[in-house]
């Protein structure tokens, strides 16, 4: 009988796995008559085989009974009607025939005792229901935590998109007009002649270097953002780097009367060089513009058993302990509540936390009130066989006086401000220029005008790109053509394709030096 009821078992199972809508509420009920079936088969197990004579027959049957009503009580927990069922036709013909038909006494008494055996059984499930219950509410409650949980995580992944989508959009929108004005500016520099014209002109330089300033930070936060700075190792001396710091950020720091040393050091490490820079620039500048007049910042390295560590030192103001971890934020400031366009906009220390990690390196910061900040960074030494040590050097700008070769170059630009600058720039250069807004029409200067070079944005109106234009270009005059995009948009999508380009990328606003440098290596 109950390897029947075991066969019917597994087919209702089946069913109710595959076709669950149609049994779901027969389910129930199908539970408590298969229960009570099979606990009336153990109890008529006893009343049918049991032999009064034999002691240990009945014994061992009373042993299976009470294994039998435990298992139901784990079992079935969750459905009391269906226990008390299941131990009811069980028990209860084991009771009626040792009360009302067996002639020994004994029986009598274990009539008794399956009956109290019985009850005590279905107060122990009724036990665990309470608990199954409890832990399935709790299971339940968890599982909306863990939804809830997961839901907030997906918020601020989204909000976190849409902030890095605003700073592209934000940055691109002010880089053109920066872009303009820096070149304007270096027109002007090379035409005006006297002194007090020179020294308001200085004054516009200073302040369009700060507002590119601004900007920098907002394009490394987009790079990091979409993944795209990779480490590119390779063997330097460290000292390379202390003394391109300490030549950058000299003039700055006796601007301000603040003393910068940076001790030298004959370690070599195998690491990205301009990444480092960067770091150790940002930690620099950082601690040049917020220490008071008359302060000293060290630069130095210190040699570990398996590494070594570059430590920045500074005896300025210092950092409160509560603000030792926001510091790291991006956009957060201690010292600029009046938002000192001076002190920058709260970006260099986070990306500083984000480089190092990204080089795997880590970082360590410390900080005293009133007494100053330490900043170091631990780098593991790479084994393995030194190539040649390539010092770390600055591109140098092009002299004024050398002209660059005689060239045609089409720019492509959807700018006004910009193409004029351009324009005006170029040709100053004794450049041969002429401009298209988009593809036709650059395809219809190609009637009277070839190229030799392409100077090109990137996103252009109405869906263009420079890149598309420089391929169709090319494809009309059936010939290569040395080119350059000079783009404002630093989207996560687009700086990441933008990396794989053969093409030389620049991001607005650019330097004319700089531009001059790369246009001069394009024509050489």
């Amino acid at each position: 009988m109950q390897s029947l009821l075991c066969v019917i078992w597994f087919i209702l199972y089946i069913r109710y796995h595959h076709n669950y809508a149609s049994i779901a509420e027969k389910w129930l009920w199908i539970e408590i008559l298969l229960n009570a079936l099979s606990g009336l088969g153990w109890g008529l197990c006893w009343v049918l085989f049991i032999n009064p004579d034999s002691l240990g027959s009945v014994i061992l049957l009373n042993a299976m009974i009470s294994g039998v009503l435990t298992a139901y009580a784990i079992a079935t927990p969750l459905h009391k009607l269906a226990t008390a069922t299941c131990m009811s036709f069980c028990i209860f013909p084991i009771v009626i025939k040792s009360l009302f038909f067996m002639t020994n006494p004994v029986f009598y008494w274990l009539g008794m005792a399956s009956l109290l055996l019985l009850i005590f059984a279905y107060m122990f499930s009724l036990k665990l229901h309470d608990l199954y219950l409890k832990m399935l509410l709790q299971v339940e409650e968890n599982i909306g935590l863990v939804n809830e949980l997961q839901k907030e995580k997906q918020q601020l992944e989204q909000l976190n998109i849409e902030k890095t989508r605003f700073l592209a959009a934000a940055s691109h929108d002010l880089r053109q007009p920066i872009q303009a004005m820096k070149l304007f500016i270096d027109i002007l520099a090379s035409l005006l002649t006297q002194t007090p014209q020179k020294e308001i002109l200085s004054k516009i330089e200073e302040s369009s270097q700060s507002l590119s300033g601004l900007l920098e930070p907002l394009l490394d936060i987009s790079r990091l953002d979409s993944g795209t700075i990779k480490p590119q190792p390779q063997w330097i001396y460290i000292d390379d780097l202390f003394y391109h710091i300490e030549q950058q950020y000299n003039g700055f720091a006796a601007k301000n009367q603040i003393t910068l040393r940076c001790v030298s050091t004959s370690q070599q490490a195998f690491i990205d060089s301009a990444q480092l820079e960067r770091i150790l620039s940002n930690l620099v500048d950082n601690a040049i513009k917020h220490m008071k007049r008359k302060g000293k910042i060290v630069l130095g390295l210190r040699k570990q058993k398996h590494g070594f560590r570059i430590e920045v030192w500074d005896n300025g103001q210092g950092v409160p302990e509560a603000e030792h971890e926001k510091i790291f934020y991006e956009f957060y400031q201690v010292d600029n509540p009046e938002r000192n366009r001076n002190k920058g906009i709260g970006l260099g220390l986070s990306i500083v936390k984000r480089l190092t990690k990204l080089m795997g390196g880590q970082l360590t910061f410390r900080s005293v009130l009133g007494k100053g900040c330490y900043f170091s960074l631990y780098f593991p030494l790479i084994e393995g066989e030194k190539t040649i040590v390539q010092e770390t050097k600055i591109i140098p700008l092009l002299d004024e006086t050398i002209a660059l070769p005689q060239a045609n170059v089409l720019i492509i630009e959807d700018d006004n401000h910009v193409i004029e600058a351009l324009i005006r720039l170029l040709e100053h250069w004794g450049l041969n220029t002429r401009h298209a807004y988009n593809a036709e029409t650059a395809l219809s200067t190609l009637d009277t005008f070839s190229p030799d070079l392409i100077l090109t944005d990137y996103q252009l109106q109405q869906g263009e790109t420079g890149l598309a234009i420089i391929k169709l270009v090319e494809h009309h005059l059936n010939r290569p053509i040395p080119s350059l995009i000079i783009t404002g948009n630093t989207s996560e999508d687009t700086v990441k394709f933008l990396q794989t380009l053969p093409i030389p990328v620049f991001y607005k606003p650019i330097a004319a030096g700089k531009l001059k440098l790369a246009l001069y290596q394009l024509l050489k």
